[in-house]
């Protein structure tokens, strides 16, 4: 009699693997003519990826939002030093301005596709 058997234990399914993120460049590089969503900069703005990720592996493009480098990685408040926290400081509704950016994003290229 198997262990599995005795004790009525059941395998879990491996957990299952996420879809591999998009990675956009020009999403990212569309993202980066906007100001940053927070202090509204215009300068040295980068996508910030804001999904999840783990060590060496960014989200999906598409879940960029613009922010100045300060605001993104090299200040005090940056998004990098407490990403917890940061929608909350700024009052940022991060899932909305997603939502927002792809919006935007679909528009652009149904216009340039016509």
């Amino acid at each position: 009699m198997s262990y599995d058997s005795a004790y009525s234990i059941r395998p879990k399914p491996m957990a299952r693997q996420e879809a591999a993120p998009v990675d956009n460049p020009r999403y990212r590089a569309w993202i980066r003519t906007f100001p940053c969503v927070v202090c509204n900069s215009a300068r040295r703005i980068e996508a910030a990826h804001t999904g999840a990720h783990g060590l060496g592996q960014k989200s999906d493009s598409l879940k960029c939002i613009p922010l100045c480098e300060r605001c993104h990685r090299t200040g005090p408040e940056s998004y990098h030093s407490s990403a917890a926290t940061f929608a909350d400081r700024h009052q940022l509704d991060i899932p909305n301005l997603i939502v927002q950016f792809n919006e935007l994003w679909g528009e652009r290229q149904r216009r340039r596709a016509a």
